[in-house]
């Protein structure tokens, strides 16, 4: 399921990590994440057992 929350979170865990660029203009940003969330959705990460905020960081520790 797509939603706001798990893209701002998808967003926020990748500038943390230097996937996302911190000084990239919103729009860029929002898109940057929106399609790093389209890429988790559905994969091996994206795991209904687990919180979302985990399965991203690990999602995200691939991306490096």
């Amino acid at each position: 399921m797509k939603n706001g929350y798990g893209i701002f979170l998808m967003i926020e865990l990748a500038r943390c990590k230097g996937i996302i660029d911190e000084e990239l203009e919103y729009d860029l940003t929002w898109e940057n994440g929106t399609g790093l969330f389209n890429e988790f959705q559905g994969g091996k990460f994206d795991r209904a057992d687990q919180p979302l905020y985990e399965c991203i960081e690990e999602f995200l520790n691939t991306k490096k």
